[in-house]
């Protein structure tokens, strides 16, 4: 256990600080120092230790209110569960970092810089779709915000991930060499070895193996004596090429020592790809007892690897039962309430009879007005289950009504709204269809950041002029409008056979929602099911049945 015992050593050197011990000055020197260790830590492949910087990184500068640290600091925290296949704690980080960096000058840069690492972790548990489009987001962002070079990289890196895993390699290998180009005009050996071991692997699955022995050999000259992941990366791809050129003999060679370099630096993806290609040059050779042993571990890892996939697209089975047992006792609770309210009421008489006719009363014009409101939703935000239509002709439908009533309402209305408006009635046509031909096409609502001005930045419109369309053509405010598409997608998905065993966490982060509790409420509100109830009544297995 030789590493561990270095891990300690260095763990014990951290030393505690008080607030009363640490001004704020040298608080922020000491944050500088706890963020340039992990970053150098992480460079060097030593991951326990990154995350040991990053979590005295955050207890410092929570103390101390440095917003800006902090974020670094819960960014790294994701970074490194992403590294050891913790997925769902990874984007859990994620996400309350993009929280918290609404409190830092830099909000639209770190923002963007979160959105890369969302997009891969997503990569990272098969969400690829998800991935593309945050990606997608991010490379757009980037026109816009000074970000970091390495971000736009990692942008175009996580795209080629996302297309090589869906089996379009052509799009990988051209997003790659944008990587490799911008790696070699920073002169970033790290980006172009990264670059050019993701080449490797496109070739391998194009079958290209001389051209990924180029690129593997071009990675190894590199790096030279460097043991990064990079180097064990190069090593596979070296090997799988040279075993399905009938160089087996060859391949184990660097097989066993990509095996090796991957134990030590713990990286499970590594591990699994090195087992079971030399289970394969195993058994080539004839070594069956040694092919037999590979493959068990391989097995395993993957074993292993599903279960963190599972784990990160939904919440954990035990905080649902949780949540279960909290409204059983919210139930118990309420039916206590009403025990004793009855008791009362018998024993106040005519006062408890009208407190109760009042009661009555106040429910009964509560539900009815519920009741018109429900309805009034159906109609104007659509019937999402409706499956004979595009959601965008039923919009553009909605759209024309609503012209027509405000047409009317104008007309009988001393105040009408937007009276100041530069806006013609045919602006605002105008306006409408390139509203649905945008959200319909280009499906903005799947960013789980879209705000108001982003839309109308994208729409090329005014903020004012846009909220002016939204509501007095499509009778919606903005977080109304896009949650009817949201909701139209997750209901697709819940429809769709390729998503029929995804987790309801899964397709609600992948129709734009940031939660499940306001996937679950928005839900409820649009179409008068819980996803949960939706899905057993519209679910793929049942149009599959029907």
């Amino acid at each position: 256990m030789p590493y561990l015992s270095i891990l300690f050593l260095f763990l014990s050197l951290f030393p505690v600080y008080s607030q009363e011990q640490l001004s704020l000055e040298n608080a922020g020197q000491k944050a500088q120092y706890y963020l340039e260790k992990l970053q150098y830590h992480y460079g060097e492949g030593e991951y326990e230790l990154h995350k040991a910087y990053s979590d005295s990184l955050l207890e410092i500068t929570q103390k101390h209110g440095l917003n800006d640290l902090k974020v670094m600091a819960i960014v790294n925290q994701a970074v490194y569960y992403n590294y050891t296949a913790n997925y769902e704690e990874a984007l859990k980080r994620y996400h309350l970092a993009l929280q918290q960096s609404d409190a830092i000058s830099s909000r639209d840069v770190a923002k963007t810089v979160i959105l890369v690492n969302i997009g891969n972790t997503y990569n990272n548990i098969g969400a690829y779709d998800k991935a593309i489009s945050t990606m997608d987001t991010v490379l757009l962002r980037s026109r816009r915000y000074p970000v970091p070079p390495r971000t736009e990289i990692s942008a175009y890196n996580g795209l080629a991930t996302a297309y090589s895993k869906l089996d379009d390699e052509k799009r990988a290998i051209d997003n790659l060499f944008k990587v490799k180009e911008k790696g070699e005009q920073l002169k970033d050996t790290a980006v172009v070895v990264s670059a050019l071991n993701n080449l490797g692997s496109s070739y391998i699955k194009l079958q290209w193996y001389d051209r990924a022995l180029e690129s593997s050999s071009n990675s190894l000259k590199l790096l030279q004596d460097q043991e990064t992941r990079g180097k064990t990366h190069a090593l596979i791809n070296q090997g799988i090429s040279l075993l399905h050129t009938g160089k087996a003999v060859e391949a184990l060679d660097y097989l066993v020592k990509s095996g090796e370099l991957a134990r030590q630096q713990k990286s499970k993806e590594l591990q699994m790809e090195s087992h079971k290609y030399l289970a394969e040059c195993y058994e080539t050779l004839g070594k069956f007892e040694d092919a037999s042993r590979e493959q068990k571990h391989y097995a395993q890892l993957v074993s292993d690897k599903m279960d963190e996939r599972t784990d990160a697209l939904t919440l954990n089975h035990e905080k649902e039962k949780a949540e279960r047992s909290e409204n059983l006792e919210q139930v118990s609770l309420e039916k206590e309430v009403l025990k004793n309210r009855q008791q009362g009421l018998i024993t106040t008489g005519i006062i408890a009879v009208s407190t109760l006719s009042l009661l009555l009363l106040f429910l009964y014009n509560n539900r009815k007005k519920l009741k018109q409101r429900h309805t009034h939703l159906l109609k104007n935000l659509i019937d999402v289950t409706e499956e004979n239509n595009s959601l965008k002709s039923r919009i553009q439908q909605l759209a024309t009504n609503s012209g027509a009533d405000d047409a009317t309402a104008e007309e009988t209305t001393n105040q009408p709204q937007y009276k100041n408006s530069s806006l013609s009635p045919e602006d605002r046509q105008n306006f409408m269809e390139r509203i649905t031909e945008f959200m319909e096409t280009d499906k903005p609502y799947l960013d789980l950041d879209l705000d108001h001005a982003m839309l109308a930045s994208k729409l090329e419109m005014s903020n004012n002029h846009l909220s002016e369309v939204l509501n007095l053509c499509f009778k919606q405010n903005f977080y109304n409008f896009v949650n009817l598409y949201r909701i139209n997608e997750a209901c697709k998905l819940m429809k769709s056979t390729t998503h029929k065993d995804a987790k309801l966490i899964s397709i609600a982060y992948e129709s734009g929602f940031k939660s499940k509790s306001s996937f679950n409420r928005v839900f409820k509100l649009h179409t008068g099911y819980t996803p949960s109830e939706y899905r057993k009544q519209y679910g793929g297995d049942e149009m599959t049945r029907s």
